[in-house]
């Protein structure tokens, strides 16, 4: 937070309809799943990407849910207002508790690795073993170490997404193809103590800058080192 609180006054009331929102539509979600074992149940409801990165009730989605549920109550502490706290509080719980639980049927292993997180716990579950470049491509997954924070920089299963990366990235001269999100990726490199992994990012980045698109959408890898 910058700790403005003159600025926070003046739109915490746009915030907490925010976190309400958020509020509301797990509960909508809930409601339509109907089943507390399903695996989207707790969860946010469908992203509306498109498959396969978007299919299922996608963790990017979620993780950032969660991030806004916990700077909500963080909010509200500081304005004093102690229910919405902690009904905040309450509701990022919830749906941390549902979020780590999705990781496990949300994780895909491979036959010959170990396997990675997926965009979702219905793409992990779906039982395909590829390793296609994006089937199973999680290009978001580094926002959940940072900045969501929703998963533990050492969590086993992101440790397995991180390896995967890095697998990719030896044939790919380093693995930058979208430099915006991969931002927050080098920035796990650095919360796991992999400062080193970070830094291989940025010259991957600046060594293959011709190819990039007009805007940084992606890197074309026929230009490489």
């Amino acid at each position: 937070l910058t700790g403005d609180k003159k600025w926070l006054a003046e739109h915490y009331d746009a915030i907490a309809k925010g976190g309400d929102w958020i509020i509301r539509r797990i509960k909508m979600e809930e409601e339509r799943l109907g089943d507390p074992t399903h695996p989207g149940y707790g969860l946010m409801p469908l992203a509306g990407q498109e498959p396969p990165i978007g299919e299922g009730h996608s963790f990017y989605v979620n993780a950032y849910a969660l991030l806004g549920l916990r700077r909500c109550a963080m909010m509200a502490q500081e304005m004093n207002n102690p229910q919405d706290a902690a009904r905040f509080d309450k509701a990022a719980d919830s749906l941390n508790e549902r979020f780590q639980a999705a990781l496990t049927p949300g994780f895909v292993r491979f036959s010959d690795f170990v396997g990675t997180i997926s965009p979702s716990p219905e793409v992990g579950m779906s039982g395909r073993k590829a390793a296609g470049p994006i089937s199973y491509l999680t290009d978001f997954g580094g926002a959940m170490v940072w900045p969501t924070e929703a998963v533990a920089p050492h969590n086993p299963l992101m440790t397995g997404f991180y390896q995967y990366h890095a697998k990719r990235g030896s044939t790919t001269g380093g693995l930058m193809d979208w430099p915006y999100i991969y931002t927050d990726l080098g920035i796990g490199h650095i919360r796991r103590g992999e400062s080193d992994r970070a830094v291989d990012l940025f010259y991957c980045y600046v060594a293959n800058a011709t190819g990039t698109n007009d805007w940084g959408e992606c890197m074309q890898f026929d230009i490489t080192f």
